[in-house]
């Protein structure tokens, strides 16, 4: 697969008179970012002139939002940008603003429907199933099993509820709930 996405990208950079100066072959997750891989290393250098060859946009991003927000970055910059595989190419053109402000707007769209798809199918859960922890049942605390210490603490008069906190591993504000909700003065 490699092999063949750079046969690929040598073949259109011969058709289009460029010289390839770095082929990156990356084996990292499609799931992390383009600033985390090889990719991120050598964009971050590209000025006016540069030009990015790349077998598949996907292959450029972790998110089609990303893969976007690089091609919008790189082309601002004067770099051109060439696509194999449906043979887009992407610059500083109108016609390259066109094509990204409509693939922006994709992304909008996908964004808004899985969130109302989201909303739907909680809705519909929420018919069905009560969400949540039930109203006056405490939930768990770290502090479980520990209330005739902090009892004991708080009869001496020595320990502050910032030091039994403290002595807990707990912030203050957790001491005061725990002790509230249980009782324990």
């Amino acid at each position: 697969d490699g092999d063949y996405q750079e046969r690929g990208i040598l073949e259109l950079a011969d058709r289009h008179g460029l010289k390839v100066d770095k082929v990156i072959k990356e084996t990292v997750s499609g799931m992390t970012s383009y600033k985390d891989r090889d990719l991120g290393k050598m964009v971050e250098g590209f000025q006016e002139g540069d030009t990015l060859i790349v077998s598949e946009l996907s292959r450029i991003g972790k998110s089609m939002e990303e893969v976007i927000s690089l091609l919008s970055e790189l082309t601002n910059r004067g770099a051109k940008i060439y696509e194999v595989k449906n043979e887009y190419s992407f610059d500083n053109s109108s016609h390259s603003k066109i094509l990204l402000t409509a693939l922006n707007l994709t992304v909008e769209v996908e964004r808004d429907l899985k969130s109302i798809r989201t909303k739907e199918a909680l809705q519909r859960m929420r018919k069905d199933v009560k969400l949540g922890r039930p109203i006056g049942k405490l939930g768990k605390s770290k502090l479980n099993g520990k209330e005739e210490q902090i009892r004991k603490f708080l009869k001496e008069d020595r320990f502050s509820r910032s030091r039994i906190a403290r002595d807990m591993g707990v912030a203050r504000h957790i001491i005061d709930y725990f002790i509230k909700t249980r009782n324990l003065e």
